[in-house]
């Protein structure tokens, strides 16, 4: 059996994707013409137009796989218990060092560190969740 040859819009929508990474291109930022992406990547202005579709439906499809994110975490936020919340709260929107945190505590900043690597993989563990049932429940 031989190989199958993937189609040239795949191949330049994972050159695109790397090129925007080494580049660091941020959403927003003007690209270069499709002819001058086409001469860089050695393919078809319509291989370049197929795969900068191909992108923006990936960027589409992430875009709302975040937004059904964000949207559970407010709920998984009211689930931890009020130590918990606290810790993150004095984190992550006052934006508080572990250090201060300990202090105010009377704890070391190792175990605020700890206690809040905990608390994200419970908050992703019920984001997960949410999503993952949100998603069955569209189906």
């Amino acid at each position: 059996m031989g190989d199958v040859p993937i189609p040239k819009r795949y191949l330049a929508a994972m050159d695109l994707r790397a090129w925007f990474e080494r580049q660091n291109i941020a959403p927003a930022t003007v690209l270069p013409s499709e002819r001058q992406l086409a001469e860089r990547l050695g393919v078809g202005r319509s291989a370049v137009r197929s795969a900068l579709e191909l992108l923006a439906a990936e960027a589409r499809e992430h875009a709302s796989l975040l937004e059904r994110r964000y949207a559970a975490l407010p709920g998984c936020m009211e689930k931890l218990s009020p130590a918990d919340l606290s810790i993150i709260v004095e984190h992550y929107y006052h934006g508080l060092s572990w250090e201060s945190i300990a202090r105010s505590l009377g704890r070391t900043a190792s175990s605020v560190r700890h206690s809040v690597c905990r608390i994200r993989r419970e908050l992703k563990r019920c984001i997960d969740q949410a999503v993952g049932a949100e998603e069955e429940a569209g189906s």
